[in-house]
C-alpha cells in the first residue's frame, strides 16, 4: 500500500505526568479539508522538533520519551497507520574536511518503539523496518501505531540512540536532524453489492422509452449503484450530507450522491463540484466498477489508448476482472461518453447477472426502443429493468426467469432511513 499522505510535523516533548503526555492526533480530512497532525502537551513550546533536546545528545547517548498517538473522533472508520522517522532538515553538505554528510549520520541513529516494555518496532530490526519509496522521501519510516476513532489512544515509549562511533561528525549534524510523522490511510473496504436478488436498477423515461443508446449522467450512475448496494451496507453508509455546492438539496439524487461519496466510491472534481448532470465517460465508469472490488494491480495495458489516461490503473484492473472490454481494434476510448446500454452490460457483468432472451417471461416490462432481440444490448437492458426471480446452475450459466416480481419502492426506503437516522 502506498503512503497517501506525508505529513511532516514537529513535537516538542518535555512534559511529564499522565495528564500531560505529549499527544499526536491525526485528522484524515474526512470533511474535505486537508489532512493534518495536531499536537498537545508539547512542553516548552517547541513545535518544530519531536525531541528538542536531541541536539544536546552526545555519541553513545540514548533518549526516551513517552508519547500518545490517536485518531481524531471525526476520522473515517477505516483508520490509518502512523509512522515516525528521522530526516535532515536543512543543509546536507559534507562537513568540511570530512567525507561524511549530514545524511550519512542518519544511518547511525536508531529508533525503537515500545509499549509496556515490549518492543513493537525498530529500525535496527529488518522485519520491523518499513522500507518505502525512497524516491519520494519515504525511506526509513518506523511503524508506530494504527489508529482509528473506534480505538483507544496508544501510549508508546520512543527511544532514540546515537552510535558512539559518530564522534564530532554527529555534533555538527545534530542541529539539522528532526523527527517527523507520516501517515498511510487504510483502504476503505468497498460496500458489498447485491448479487443474489435481481431487482431492477434502471427505470425508463416519462415518454416510455429506456434510451439504451443515450449517454448517462453522474447523478444517474450514483442512483444506480445506490440501488445495487446490499441493504445492510447501504444502511451503514447512508447519509444526506455532501460537500458539493452544485448538488441540489433534497433532490431525487442528492442522498444517493451523498451515500456513494461517503462510501468512497464517488468523488467530485478538483474545483469541488460534482457535476451531477455531466455525462460520464468510459474511463470514469471503469473506475467506479473497479472500486467495488479489491481488483488486482496489473503492469501491462489491456488497451492501446490508455497509457496516458488518468484512469489507466482502474481500467486495467477492471479489464483484468472481466468487467469492461474494448473495441475490435484494441482500443478502449476512455474519454468517450458511455451509453446506458454499455453501463447495463458492465453492471450485469459485475453482478454475475446472466440474462438469456430464450428464458425471459411474457409479462416482463418491455420498451419500444428495446424491441429487437437481435441487437447486442437487448438482453442487458431487459435484465436491468425487470425485477425477477430466476434459476441457474451457477453464476456463469444462463438464467431462467421464473417470476416477474414487484419493483422496489425506493422513495419508501428513503423515508424509512431518514426517520431512523435523522442526524445523518
Amino acid at each position: 500500500m502506498k503512503h497517501k499522505k506525508l505529513l511532516a510535523a514537529g513535537l516538542g516533548i518535555w512534559a511529564t505526568g499522565e495528564a500531560n503526555i505529549p499527544t499526536v492526533t491525526y485528522y484524515d480530512g474526512s470533511d474535505g479539508t486537508n489532512a493534518h497532525f495536531t499536537f498537545t502537551h508539547t512542553g516548552k513550546g517547541s513545535d518544530t522538533n519531536l525531541f528538542p533536546n536531541f541536539s544536546d545528545c552526545m555519541p553513545g547517548d540514548s533518549l526516551t520519551q513517552t508519547i500518545r498517538v490517536q485518531a481524531d473522533s471525526k476520522n473515517g472508520v477505516q483508520g490509518a497507520k502512523i509512522y515516525l522517522r528521522a530526516e535532515i532538515n536543512g543543509d546536507a553538505s559534507a562537513k568540511e574536511g570530512s567525507a561524511i554528510t549530514y545524511n550519512d549520520v542518519l544511518d547511525h541513529i536508531s529508533m525503537t518503539v515500545s509499549k509496556n516494555g515490549v518492543v513493537l518496532a525498530s529500525n535496527k530490526t529488518a522485519k520491523l523496518f518499513s522500507q518505502l519509496d525512497a524516491s519520494k522521501g519515504l525511506k526509513n519510516n518506523v511503524f508506530i501505531a494504527e489508529v482509528s476513532p473506534k480505538t483507544d489512544p496508544v501510549d508508546l515509549d520512543v527511544t532514540i540512540e546515537v552510535d558512539p562511533a559518530m564522534g564530532n561528525a554527529f555534533q555538527e549534524a545534530a542541529a539539522h536532524i528532526t523527527f517527523v510523522f507520516s501517515v498511510e490511510d487504510n483502504e476503505v473496504p468497498p460496500p458489498p453489492l447485491e448479487r443474489e436478488k435481481h431487482d431492477a436498477y434502471i427505470v425508463g423515461y416519462p415518454n416510455g422509452n429506456v434510451g439504451p443508446l443515450d449517454p448517462i449522467t453522474r447523478m444517474e450512475v450514483a442512483t444506480i449503484f445506490y440501488r445495487l448496494l446490499q441493504d445492510d451496507a447501504r444502511e451503514q453508509v447512508w447519509c444526506t450530507t455532501y460537500p458539493y455546492p452544485d448538488v441540489e438539496a433534497n433532490s431525487w439524487y442528492s442522498n444517493q450522491v451523498a451515500t456513494l461519496t461517503n462510501a468512497g466510491i464517488l468523488a467530485g472534481f478538483p474545483d469541488g463540484t460534482f457535476g451531477p448532470a455531466k455525462h460520464i465517460t468510459r474511463a470514469e465508469f471503469a473506475t467506479i466498477a473497479a472500486l467495488f472490488f479489491h481488483a488486482p494491480e496489473v503492469e501491462g495495458d489491456a488497451f492501446s489508448d490508455i497509457s496516458d489516461n488518468w484512469a489507466r490503473e482502474y481500467i486495467n484492473r477492471a479489464a483484468a476482472l472481466g468487467l469492461v472490454s474494448g473495441f475490435p481494434d484494441g482500443t478502449f476510448h476512455p474519454e468517450q461518453e458511455i451509453t446506458r446500454a454499455e453501463v447495463m452490460e458492465i453492471i450485469n457483468n459485475v453482478l454475475f447477472r446472466t440474462p438469456d432472451k430464450d428464458h425471459f417471461l411474457p409479462d416482463m416490462v418491455t420498451w419500444p426502443d428495446n424491441s429487437d432481440p437481435d441487437v447486442w444490448y437487448y438482453e442487458p437492458v431487459q435484465e436491468a429493468t425487470n425485477s425477477h426471480d430466476y434459476e441457474r446452475v451457477n453464476n456463469k450459466s444462463p438464467e431462467t426467469w421464473t417470476k416477474i416480481t414487484q419493483q422496489r419502492d425506493w422513495d419508501a426506503l428513503e423515508a424509512e432511513l431518514a426517520q431512523k437516522y435523522p442526524n445523518r
